[in-house]
């Protein structure tokens, strides 16, 4: 009995546990199903897949609904075409009736609907003024004509891409186990929301490292649990919990500055300007552009934005007294919904996760 126990810590130990942590719509999940796509042999399931169709479904009922009552709050309310309030009427209606259900079956005449409203000028109106609400981030996936289309068969399996812009919200411990070049690992995946962390404690014993996760493209949104409170400060107020937390002094954090398409898109826009929000952004200067890791897409207001987003983060550990235990931050720009991003920086993140287990198991 002795040996099995023995030889069951040894697996134990050669297993690097890793932590997702981040506020609510950070992207989290996006990454730990990177892993399953990445990692995981096979993938996902047919009856995972099955299971993710019906998210997905309730992605589009709820997208719509938002759009939908979002048009009567601006001043002036933006109006439909006269013919399509009808398409309107019912939707709403349908989407009221099915908001109790995650996984939803709608008939051929739904879709139908949402693609003639799609086509209307004043939903497009309220749409291109998404950043003025809250709507899913995965509206401009899954909105086209096309797609509509093709998830309105009743035998649609969503591809990975589908997957991963699903949106879902995680109310327990999601436990993904994979293996790279004869490492295990295993990802706990927790929910975001505030009356979620009380779980957070029961993963935190025995982590190898967290991996921190921001939407760096939220800077402008609140929060939709507490609408007086921004997203990104939200994220900034819980990483300064994380990293002072007594449970986790020890460990170190992959930080992944997540949603970088979204931060990118919306700055070249100029529409939406971090200094609206963050009264220091306009003294900011980012590092020497020697060192600067850039984007081919990136500007030079994108670049200064996504450093002064960095450097919110790691003032953080530059304050705490010089007796807190020494531990790092490693920092990344990702966009979780791609899959050749996300496999490039793990790779990095794996061998950091493995250094940083090597070094734990030498002060055992």
């Amino acid at each position: 009995m002795s040996c099995f126990c023995s030889e069951e810590q040894r697996e134990f130990n050669r297993t690097h546990k890793l932590l997702l942590l981040g506020a609510s719509e950070s992207g989290k999940s996006t990454v730990a199903k990177q892993m399953t796509i990445l990692h995981v042999e096979g993938g996902f399931t047919d009856v995972e897949r099955r299971k993710k169709a019906g998210e997905i479904r309730g992605n589009i009922r709820d997208i719509f609904l938002a759009i939908l009552t979002a048009m009567k709050t601006f001043d002036p309310p933006i109006a439909l075409n006269e013919s399509n309030l009808d398409h309107a009427q019912y939707l709403k209606d349908y989407a009221e009736r099915t908001l109790s259900t995650d996984e939803c079956v709608f008939p051929p005449e739904f879709y139908e609907r949402c693609v003639a409203l799609w086509e209307d000028s004043g939903f497009q109106e309220c749409y291109g003024r998404s950043d003025e609400y809250y709507l899913l981030d995965c509206a401009s996936y899954f909105l086209q004509p096309e797609k509509l289309r093709e998830i309105s068969d009743p035998n649609y399996i969503p591809s990975n891409q589908d997957i991963l812009y699903c949106r879902y919200v995680t109310r327990s411990i999601i436990q993904t186990d994979f293996s790279v070049g004869g490492n295990k690992f295993q990802i706990f995946d927790v929910g975001g929301q505030v009356g979620q962390r009380n779980k957070w404690i029961l993963c935190f014993s025995d982590v190898t490292a967290i991996i921190f996760v921001v939407s760096c493209g939220s800077f402008n949104l609140n929060c939709r649990e507490d609408s007086s409170k921004n997203q990104l400060v939200e994220s900034i107020e819980l990483f300064e919990w994380v990293w002072k937390n007594k449970w986790l002094q020890f460990v170190s954090v992959i930080l992944f500055l997540n949603k970088q398409d979204q931060l990118r898109k919306k700055i070249k826009t100029g529409k939406l300007k971090i200094g609206d929000y963050f009264e220091n952004y306009p003294y900011y200067s980012p590092p020497n552009h020697d060192t600067i890791k850039r984007h081919s897409e990136d500007t030079n207001e994108t670049v200064k934005a996504k450093y002064f987003i960095l450097d919110q983060f790691l003032e953080i550990p530059s304050h705490l007294p010089p007796n807190w235990p020494q531990r790092h931050v490693y920092p990344f720009f990702t966009t979780a919904v791609d899959t050749n991003n996300i496999n490039r920086v793990f790779n990095t993140c794996k061998d950091i996760t493995i250094r940083i287990h090597l070094e734990q198991a030498k002060q055992m």
